[in-house]
C-alpha cells in the first residue's frame, strides 16, 4: 500500500492530497506522493512550491511535513532518513525508505484512525505513548519497513503538497 501525504501528516489509505494556485501554469497532476532523500539525511516531498517542503518527526512521534515557509516542527539532528539496499528481494528500483533517531528507534508505525483504516504513519520510538496514537492504544498499530520505488514521472510532482 502506498505512503501519502496528506493534511501535513502521512497516512496509508488516504489519497495523496496536492494544492496549485490558478496564477501557476502547466501545473503537475499532483497523484503522488514523491519524496527526495538529502545527501546529509534529510528528506523532502518533490514539490515545486517556493521553500520547499521538509519532512520530519513532529513532538509525538509522527512522520509529518511543512507547509510552505513553515519551519519544520522539530529539530532533526539526530533524525536520519536514508534510502538504502533493500534486505528483502524485490524488483529492480526499489529501496528501503529507513528512519532512524539515535538512541531512540527505527522504522515506522501505522496506527489505525478507525477499525479499517486508514492508518496514521508515525515513527517507532520506543517511548511512543498510548495518548499520542489514535484510539489511544499503541498496541493497535502495525510496525512496518518502508519500500520506495524509483520515481521517473514529472518534476516537481506536485506543486504543493497539503
Amino acid at each position: 500500500m502506498d505512503i501519502n501525504a496528506w493534511g501535513d501528516r502521512f497516512f496509508v489509505g488516504k489519497p495523496t492530497r496536492t494544492f496549485c494556485p490558478s496564477n501557476i501554469r502547466d501545473c503537475p497532476v499532483g497523484n503522488v506522493t514523491v519524496l527526495n532523500v538529502t545527501d546529509t539525511g534529510g528528506a523532502n516531498l518533490e514539490a515545486g512550491v517556493p521553500g520547499g517542503q521538509v519532512v520530519y518527526v513532529g513532538p509525538r512521534a509522527q512522520l509529518r511535513f511543512n507547509g510552505p515557509g513553515i519551519p519544520a516542527g522539530k529539530d532533526t539532528t539526530n533524525v536520519t532518513f536514508a534510502l538504502t539496499e533493500n534486505p528483502i528481494p524485490a524488483p529492480p528500483g526499489v529501496s528501503a525508505f529507513v528512519f532512524s533517531d539515535v538512541g531512540r528507534a527505527t522504522g515506522y508505525l501505522a496506527c489505525p484512525i478507525s477499525p479499517e483504516g486508514p492508518w496514521q504513519v508515525f515513527v517507532g520510538l520506543a517511548d511512543i505513548e498510548d495518548k499520542w496514537v489514535p484510539g489511544g492504544d499503541v498496541s493497535t498499530c502495525i510496525g512496518f519497513d518502508a519500500l520506495a520505488a524509483n520515481y521517473t514521472g514529472r518534476t516537481p510532482a506536485a506543486y504543493r503538497y497539503f
